[in-house]
Order: C-alpha cells, then structure tokens, then sequence
C-alpha cells in the first residue's frame, strides 16, 4: 500500500516545511512496500518451484515403483519358468534311448528364446512356461507307455523261454530221494530244468552269510543248499530253486536296479520279494501271493536283463 500526500497547511513559512516531510515519508513508504511486494513475490515463486519440484519428484517415485513391480513379478516368472526347464530336462533324461523327444526337445528351445527376448516382461513367460509344462508331460506319457510295453514284452518272452517244472509230486506230500544224495541230485535236476544249469550248486551248512537260511546265492555265480529241503513238497523245491535263481539274475543288474525308483515303489528294495514275484512269472507260485500285475510285470523283465524305469 502506497502513502498518500500531506495535506497543505496555509500557514506562512511553515507549509513549505510539512509538504516536504510529507513527500520524504511518503517515498520511503513506498519504497519499503516495493522491498516487500518484491519478497513476496520471490516467495511466491519459491513455492511453486517447490511444488514443481515435489510433484515431478512424486511422479518419478511411481514410475520407479512401477517398474520395481514389474521387474518383481518378471522374476517370478522367470522363476516358475527355470522350474518347468529343469523338470523338461529331468524328464529327458530319463526319456533318453527309450522314445522320440526331439519335438519336445525343440518346444523348449524356442521357449528359451522367446523369453530371452523380453526377459523383464512377466507377460513374456505365461505361454513358453505352459509349454515346457505341456512337453514335459508329453515325455512322461511316452516314457511310462514305453515301460509298459517293456514289462509287456518282457513277460511273454519269459512266458516262452519258461520250461514248465516236472509235475511229479504234490504240493502236500514230501519226495522221496533216497538219502543225501537222492535229494541233492534231485535239487540238481530242478534247477536245471528252471533254467539254472549253468550255475553251480553245492550243499552248506545253511549259514548264508551270518543268516541261517535252507538255500542261498552268491553272486560269484553259486547257488548253495542244505539238507533241510530234503523233506520239502516237491513244489517248495521248484519254487527254492526258481527263486535262488531269480536271484542270481538279480546280481546281472544290480546296479541299475538298485538305483530304479520302481524298485523302491514296488519292492521298497526287497530282493526277497522281488525273487518270490520273479519266481511265479516262471511259474513257481509257491509264495507269490504278495505279488500283484505291476510287481509281476516288472519283475517279469528281470529275467530278460530289463530294469523298467
């Protein structure tokens, strides 16, 4: 606000005096109101400078908070798309020398290289990721349809190469073989004719290896036997010799089938069972009744020198 001018007093000699105080006061008003609109309005633009400043400032927080989420969720993604990778190449492997997979095979490369594209765009990986998952379960199928056919396959071969044991006998009544050596010739004679004449067979004591057991194998190729199968049913005798047999086939492929996750589901890695159900694909059913058509399909294949899976 700007000072007004005195008013003129008409008094001789005195009036000239209050109009120049008048004038005197009136610009050093005027000049403390220009310092003061001239602060104010440096203020003025201080605060909106600010207010540009704190609005650009907010605006660059939310577009770095938006990008932190997208990159937050690629990762994600890409996480769920390194999983559904490595389970491909699980199921590669164990797809390798049984089935086809190159299809497969290609679907993952060029998920790869879709999302090696676009690799901090979660959009980029919903369907490279859905087909890795689809390829995976396709090898599974064929793996699990080859094995099948395997076991299959496996089990007529056995069927064939299978010599019925000799009849003679009954399942209640003891053979007779005349002494020691009527009953080891007769032990002798089975194990031949189940398919074990090329494998030695001597008579022990019954201690097999710290467990006293009526018949035993070694895996240097012997089986072992003691006098106390003398009085067995001749069907006991058949399924003994068939399943010390079953064992010595076993130790052909001990490694791998050590290693078989079927062994541990459908055995949980008892060779003993495995020898029963090994023994009623030849058809010695003395003690197979645990055994069910997976078991005995799958052990079925040991015979031929096949670990399924």
């Amino acid at each position: 606000m700007r000072a007004s001018s005195w008013t003129l007093i008409v008094v001789s000699g005195i009036a000239v005096f209050t109009i120049t105080l008048g004038t005197i006061k009136v610009a050093e008003l005027n000049a403390v109101a220009d310092v003061r609109e001239s602060r104010m309005l440096a203020l003025e633009t201080q605060i909106t400078d600010a207010e540009a400043s704190l609005t650009a400032l907010r605006t660059t927080i939310d577009e770095e908070n938006t990008e932190a989420s997208a990159l937050s969720e690629a990762a994600a993604a890409r996480v769920t798309f390194v999983e559904a990778i490595a389970a491909l190449r699980t199921a590669l492997d164990t797809a390798a020398n049984k089935v086809d997979v190159d299809s497969q095979r290609q679907a993952a490369l060029d998920a790869q290289a879709t999302v090696t594209a676009a690799p901090a765009d979660a959009g980029t990986y919903a369907e490279p990721t859905a087909a890795v998952q689809r390829a995976t379960s396709e090898v599974d199928a064929k793996v699990k349809a080859y094995e099948a056919e395997q076991r299959r396959k496996a089990a007529e071969a056995a069927a064939r190469s299978y010599s019925a044991p000799v009849t003679r006998g009954t399942s209640s009544s003891p053979s007779t073989g005349g002494g020691s050596a009527g009953w080891f010739a007769e032990m002798r004679a089975i194990l031949n004719n189940v398919g074990g004449g090329g494998y030695a067979l001597v008579e022990y004591d019954g201690n097999c290896g710290g467990v006293t057991a009526p018949a035993c194998a070694s895996s240097n190729g012997t089986i072992m036997v003691s006098s106390a199968v003398a009085n067995w049913p001749y069907v006991t005798k058949v399924w003994g010799m068939t399943h010390e047999l079953a064992h010595q086939y076993q130790f052909r492929v001990w490694k791998q089938m050590t290693a078989s996750p079927s062994y541990q589901t459908l055995f949980n890695k008892n060779p003993e069972l495995l020898a029963n159900c090994m023994a009623a694909t030849r058809g010695a059913t003395q003690a197979s009744g645990g055994c069910g058509p997976a078991q005995l399909g799958w052990a079925a294949g040991i015979w031929q020198g096949i670990v399924a899976g």
